[in-house]
């Protein structure tokens, strides 16, 4: 049960933001271009909505172990990389 919870909460994060009427990418669209979409409901803007999900689905864990091992090195110092500073204990 808790592999599933993960999913199935990027899955609600993501269907709120492309909700049709409440959704937050529909609210920063029509405040800024005047534009409010059915996003997962064209088909044309229906591809492109589900690969941005798959994409950071995929992406969201390596990105972490990334960030979180970036700028360590072997002389036991900190750095600083990219505005992240990473102390040694």
């Amino acid at each position: 049960m808790p592999v599933v919870a993960g999913g199935v909460c990027l899955a609600m994060v993501w269907l709120w933001i492309f909700d049709q009427r409440y959704g937050l990418l529909n609210h920063v669209t029509g405040s800024l271009l005047g534009l409010e979409l059915d996003w997962l409901g064209r088909t044309d803007t229906a591809l492109p909505s589900l690969a941005v999900v798959v994409i950071s689905w995929s992406l969201g864990q390596p990105i972490i172990i990334f960030f979180g091992g970036a700028g360590r090195d072997s002389s036991g110092k900190c750095t600083r990389q990219r505005g992240l500073t990473v102390r040694d204990r």
